[in-house]
């Protein structure tokens, strides 16, 4: 989630009742759901927690949703690379045992080695990526609760 989003979300749910003033104080109150007519958008309401701040919302959201994601994403991008430099080598055997005494396909060959490194550095940097994602995860979830509480102290501010 960018933190473009981030600021939207927490400016939203800040206008929408003061979520960010504190729920200890207020009285349980019934709410009652709106009706819908066949025109108006589908309205999907959530169980929020009365304990629960909007920095920890977010630190969830990314946890639970974002960095899921990413880490799905992440591992079918290796997968494919992986099969693609399979593929390549197994092409460049076959061109080296076919071809590899006559200059017919020396192009070919050239480019199909050329292949072979591109993919092996595609892969190199997605396992990177992979590794950065899972060793500062803890990191990312702090950084996200400290700056929803800074744009909540600004939206507190700003009332």
């Amino acid at each position: 989630m960018k933190a473009n989003t981030l600021i939207t979300l927490t400016l939203f749910i800040a206008s929408c009742g003061g979520v960010l003033t504190g729920f200890a104080a207020e009285p349980l109150t019934v709410e009652e759901l709106p009706t819908a007519t066949c025109c108006d958008p589908i309205v999907i309401y959530r169980k929020v927690y009365l304990n629960e701040t909007l920095p920890e919302l977010g630190a969830r959201l990314y946890d639970k949703v974002d960095y899921t994601l990413k880490i799905r994403t992440l591992t079918r991008d290796i997968r494919i690379a992986e099969a693609e430099l399979a593929q390549q080598r197994d092409r460049v055997r076959v061109y080296e045992r076919d071809f590899g005494n006559s200059t017919a396909l020396y192009l070919t060959r050239q480019d199909a080695k050329l292949d072979v490194v591109k993919s092996e550095e595609q892969l190199k940097v997605l396992r990177q990526e992979m590794l950065l994602a899972l060793r500062y995860r803890n990191d990312q979830i702090r950084y996200r609760k400290l700056l929803l509480t800074e744009n909540a102290a600004l939206v507190q501010l700003a009332k």
